[in-house]
């Protein structure tokens, strides 16, 4: 147990309060192998359940798809149009609107930091604002900016231009995409690219899950009591719960309908990669010895999360 914390986090922190960050520390380890199976389940679990991708057309609705069989060919489906009334055919589902605005450039930036948001309040009409605790909710705050930047430059424009420079060497037939039966049904009248890793997840399980969860583990450091005799505590954690299981439920529906199962497991082992592992390193305290073999403080959990006060 002693091993999980290494020894320049518990010059931070006294013994009582140590015991509390190394629960939490064990808490998130097993939180994060139950995100895994959860993840990894959902991707076989539709792979096997609908082999098929959806790609969205022009039409008399808003929203309007066809179904493509696996080379590409067209399905015995015509176009799908999605409404209030169709919501149980595929790939129309519950909440299409609310994923729209989840995946846009606001929500995408507005939704993860309600938790946040609604911590900074409650501190500081609080009874006792403490100015160390709001600084380190400012650098968490920045420490999530960081996170979501470095998944719009990185693992989404960087990263879709590699992947249109190296997907034509691997897949011969790409170029055959540039001309296919539904170009002229399409807005921007081009194919849908023959590889195309799952953005979308990338984004949910980035904003919506990585965020969250790290948030999560943060509160059970900073009020470990019981949290259900607090009412802020309560409201926090429910503002973090609703926002994995709405994110659970539109990454299901997006590995379901919109992606194939390759691009979905290389967007979910880009994202364990670049992100899930260094939040995981950084709520055990080990990122900053990993990352440059010195102890930094910036790259130190109690940079980001606060000692619990009650405790000492």
């Amino acid at each position: 147990m002693s091993s999980m914390i290494p020894l320049f986090a518990a010059r931070q922190f006294s013994p009582k309060q140590l015991a509390i960050v190394r629960r939490a520390a064990l808490q998130v380890k097993r939180r994060v192998w139950y995100l895994n199976v959860i993840l990894f389940s959902l991707i076989l679990y539709t792979s096997y359940y609908l082999p098929y991708k959806y790609v969205r057309v022009q039409g008399r609705c808003e929203s309007n798809w066809i179904q493509l069989n696996k080379d590409g060919s067209a399905s015995q489906q015509g176009t799908i149009c999605c409404s209030d009334d169709t919501a149980s055919i595929s790939p129309c589902y519950r909440g299409m609107e609310l994923s729209k605005i989840a995946v846009s450039v606001k929500g995408a930036w507005v939704f993860p930091f309600l938790p946040l948001i609604i911590n900074y309040i409650s501190v500081i009409l609080g009874p006792k604002p403490s100015l160390e605790h709001i600084r380190v909710l400012t650098r968490r705050a920045l420490l999530y900016a960081g996170i979501m930047l470095f998944r719009l430059m990185v693992l989404y424009k960087l990263l879709n231009g590699v992947e249109k420079r190296i997907v034509p060497f691997i897949l011969p037939n790409h170029d055959a995409k540039k001309s296919c039966w539904y170009r002229f049904l399409r807005h921007d009248q081009k194919c849908v690219d023959a590889f195309d890793f799952s953005d979308h997840l990338i984004l949910l399980v980035t904003h919506y899950i990585a965020i969250p969860l790290f948030e999560w583990f943060a509160l059970a450091i900073e009020s470990p009591r019981l949290w259900y005799n607090n009412l802020r505590i309560v409201v926090l954690r429910l503002s973090v719960f609703m926002e994995l299981i709405t994110a659970v439920y539109f990454i299901y529906i997006t590995t379901k309908y919109f992606h194939t199962p390759l691009e979905n497991v290389i967007a979910l082992v880009l994202t364990e990669i670049c992100v899930l592992y260094p939040l995981y390193l950084l709520s055990q305290d080990r990122l900053a010895n990993f990352v440059t073999k010195r102890q930094l403080s910036w790259l130190q959990l109690q940079w980001f999360v606060s000692p619990p006060s009650s405790f000492k």
